[in-house]
């Protein structure tokens, strides 16, 4: 079954978050705290890998060739 991921951003490091999961709330909140930005991409994926592929074909270049940080 396939998730709605959506993307935190900031500087060199990608985090893919599951809006499905039940900690989604909390790693969003914690995460903006610490400057991440969320950018205007949303994708269904199966998991946080699947979705930081399809992320990094769809992302504007300045979001290609980041790290990603899987939860």
């Amino acid at each position: 079954m396939n998730k709605l991921f959506i993307f935190l951003i900031n500087q060199d490091v990608v985090v893919p978050q599951s809006l499905e999961e039940s900690d989604a709330g909390e790693i969003i909140h914690h995460l903006l705290q610490q400057e991440f930005y969320i950018p205007p991409v949303r994708i269904r994926a199966a998991d946080s890998g699947k979705a930081f592929r399809q992320f990094q074909q769809l992302a504007e270049p300045k979001w290609l060739n980041q790290s990603v940080i899987q939860y």
